[in-house]
């Protein structure tokens, strides 16, 4: 995806693609999206706090957003979304490798 087809992506997502996309409506959304996440990652570590095992709660999220995404914008829109993240995140080392790697 471009950078301008990314950005209305994310605009798209907040604002159910307005058309009139500006640099304060932008700012907006991201400081929505910043507190959205905020409430995701509290909500997170909040299943963690009640006994609930981590691979369990992100499997879930993971599926649960990927399908909101898809019934939103359509499936070709989140395996779209779902390739261009694995791009960018697939060479980040686990936690458990981060620390294995800085004990070698």
């Amino acid at each position: 995806m471009s950078g301008k087809a990314d950005h209305q992506f994310q605009c798209l997502q907040a604002q159910k693609m307005r058309e009139d996309c500006t640099p304060a409506s932008c700012n907006a959304l991201h400081g929505e999206t910043q507190r959205a996440g905020d409430a995701v990652r509290s909500l997170l570590l909040a299943l963690e706090g009640q006994g609930l095992d981590t691979a369990a709660i992100l499997a879930a999220a993971h599926a649960e957003i990927v399908l909101a995404i898809a019934i939103t914008y359509g499936g070709e829109v989140a395996a779209e979304r779902c390739l261009a993240m694995a791009e960018k995140i697939a060479a980040i080392p686990s936690a458990h490798e981060a620390s294995r790697a800085g004990h070698a």
